[in-house]
């Protein structure tokens, strides 16, 4: 009898687990076609209405903005969205802009200083097609193409549709890795996986310069660089030692701790790295150091 209860009961809890697993597939194809009758076409008129829509479309994106313009149409457009697009900045969105090749002096300067942001990156092709694409977040595409006959009068569309802003970064995606990319934008790749390992990393770091009096005796230095590591581990904060002489960022810690300076004054003017564990009288804490000089005149501290 003992041996049928159980059965039962094991049956019983087999029915209640495909149950939970219908009603969870049927709750996903309830979402799925609730997202599909959501999908949005949205004719977009071009002037005012299309400057909100762009505009109000960057301000929501988190990831990334891919644009995919003709250089006069794109001009216009970064003129306009500059204030707007420093925002998405802010917000570490990923710019990918995507237009042809030619020579304009005004868009080029533009484009050059935006190459100085992290997450800012342009390439060009020699033959782009006969319409405008942005797309935001993979999620959403704005359309444009230019109306012949009609005093260039642009004809937008807006659209939330998956399968079309999936198909629409697809062909960006396409695009964009067999274009060329400009100068120096290797280097700038570079320099990013850099900054990343630097904020990054688990030991604190600190870029500093010596400062020598006319005896050639080292009685300061001034943070350049530290990373977030360093900060917690000293507890310090940025804003307050960046660019400051540390007789001013820290008071009291030139004079208690010579025996430090003193050692940062032999790596900056031998560029022989040393080690050494220290009490930090005004910070009150022991740390083991590794200081190095990559420049004559500098010294790095990794705790």
């Amino acid at each position: 009898m003992s041996i049928l209860v159980g059965r039962r009961e094991t049956e019983t809890l087999d029915l209640r687990d495909k149950s939970a697993s219908l009603l969870e597939e049927y709750e996903k194809k309830l979402t799925e076609k609730r997202l599909v009758n959501d999908s949005q076409f949205v004719l977009v008129p071009s002037g005012k209405a299309f400057s909100n829509r762009l505009r109000k479309s960057i301000e929501n994106s988190l990831k990334s903005i891919c644009i995919i313009a003709h250089q006069k149409t794109l001009t216009q457009f970064l003129d306009y969205m500059n204030g707007t697009l420093k925002g998405s900045f802010g917000k570490e969105v990923n710019v990918r802009i995507l237009t042809e090749k030619r020579r304009n002096s005004a868009l080029t300067k533009m484009l050059f200083s935006l190459q100085k942001r992290a997450h800012f990156e342009n390439r060009f092709v020699n033959i782009l097609p006969p319409f405008s694409l942005v797309t935001f977040d993979e999620k959403e595409i704005l359309l444009s193409t230019k109306v012949e006959g009609e005093n260039d009068s642009a004809l937008s569309v807006y659209s939330n549709n998956s399968s079309l802003a999936e198909l629409s970064q697809s062909y960006f995606n396409d695009a964009w890795f067999s274009a060329v990319e400009p100068p120096g934008l290797a280097f700038k790749r570079s320099k990013l996986q850099f900054d990343n390992l630097f904020a990054n990393m688990n030991s604190g770091f600190a870029y500093c310069k010596m400062i020598f009096n006319d005896e050639n005796k080292p009685v300061d230095f001034v943070y350049s660089q530290i990373n977030d590591a360093f900060e917690r581990i000293m507890g310090l904060d940025r804003s307050q030692v960046i660019g400051k002489r540390v007789s001013r960022a820290i008071p009291g810690f030139e004079k208690e701790n010579r025996e430090l300076f003193e050692i940062f004054g032999r790596v900056c003017r031998s560029q022989i790295g040393e080690q050494c564990e220290i009490f930090l009288r005004p910070l009150n804490c022991w740390q083991h150091m590794s200081i190095y000089s990559p420049k004559r005149g500098f010294h790095s501290c990794v705790v």
